[in-house]
């Protein structure tokens, strides 16, 4: 549960990004999900946590 809402490329955070590039959805996440996802990334962002783009593609 931890890598889906938590942590850098976590997967929540990259399908809502999906989203946003216009991918079209056919069944919604979970808004629980995608606050604490949010949430997640506003707290690395608060504790200087440096974000590299790169590192958060999934292979």
């Amino acid at each position: 549960m931890n890598k889906l809402v938590t942590g850098r490329g976590n997967v929540i955070r990259q399908a809502e990004g999906f989203k946003q590039l216009g991918v079209e959805v056919k069944r919604p996440i979970s808004s629980n999900l995608v606050e604490i996802a949010q949430n997640d990334a506003l707290l690395e962002n608060d504790q200087g946590v440096e974000r590299h783009p790169a590192e958060d593609k999934v292979n």
